[in-house]
């Protein structure tokens, strides 16, 4: 983007940042601020921190909100993950798994690429720094650079950049971790490499017990030339979802979240359901 128009899309902003103001508890709120009348207090306090309409009607400001929100969220989800690395790098039964693998039970951290407790201690401080960077991204798109309501506007810019970086170049990433050796065979033309992990051989490997590694990343690296091909496509998805009955018959919108609820639904009872089996 052009630097003309990167002045239109975003704003410098001068919100107050005060942590003694933050450490008031419902300073969102003129109700709330005023401290408990009765119990319903506590819970109007964690409702109403999150409640965006009730602080403002401004569209901008609201957007501008909910997109710093974003980033607070992201940054409570690189926290769990650093813990959860943590006490599998501290806690768990790894180290003895990677020294005898056939008779230890399988791990989870396997299936991620790892093969090392030091990987697990650089996972967790890494995800500790993409937490602190989460925060800072949040404060500083509120608190000083502001995304004016035009960048939210842009469905379209949105629907290729999901597409593309955060589902295509994510699987990619993902598959990724599987190859010890990277990007390494393409440079120094030895792609014949890449045949010892893209494999199709169904079913569970016997030693670890879970699916083989090499179909999880064989079908990642499609995931990601699926999207990669999607992205090609936005503009006809976009048009779809904007131009047709979806955005302006209720009744379509109803049926089709209905429709996907009842999918989501049963997806989520048949996994566990078919997990009990497997273990029984």
């Amino acid at each position: 983007i052009a630097h003309d128009q990167w002045k239109i899309i975003l704003e410098h902003t001068d919100p107050k940042t005060s942590f003694e103001e933050w450490a008031r508890p419902g300073q969102f709120s003129r109700t709330i601020a005023k401290g408990p009348d009765t119990t319903t207090w506590i819970w109007n306090l964690h409702v109403d921190a999150h409640n965006f309409d009730s602080h403002t009607s401004y569209l901008e400001e609201l957007s501008q909100k909910v997109f710093s929100a974003h980033f607070g969220q992201l940054s409570t989800i690189f926290l769990w993950l650093s813990t959860m690395y943590f006490h599998g790098a501290r806690f768990s039964n790894y180290e003895v798994l990677i020294s005898d693998p056939t008779h230890i039970g399988p791990s989870v951290w396997r299936a991620s690429g790892i093969t090392s407790e030091l990987q697990l201690n650089c996972t967790t401080i890494g995800s500790l720094v993409f937490a602190d960077l989460m925060l800072f991204a949040g404060w500083f798109h509120y608190h000083k650079a502001a995304p004016k309501l035009a960048l939210f506007q842009d469905v379209e810019s949105m629907l290729n950049h999901h597409l593309t970086g955060l589902l295509g170049l994510g699987s990619l990433s993902w598959a990724g971790h599987h190859f010890c050796r990277g990007s390494n065979p393409i440079f120094t033309l030895n792609r014949s490499k890449y045949a010892d992990f893209l494999t199709f051989r169904e079913g569970l490997d016997p030693v670890i017990g879970g699916l083989w590694l090499t179909d999880i990343a064989h079908q990642h690296l499609d995931i990601t030339i699926l999207f990669l091909i999607a992205n090609q496509g936005h503009k006809g998805l976009y048009e779809i979802l904007t131009t047709s009955w979806h955005s302006t018959d209720c009744g379509t919108q109803l049926s089709l979240f209905t429709h996907h609820m009842w999918i989501g639904e049963f997806l989520i009872v048949c996994v566990p359901a078919h997990a009990a089996i497997f273990i029984v």
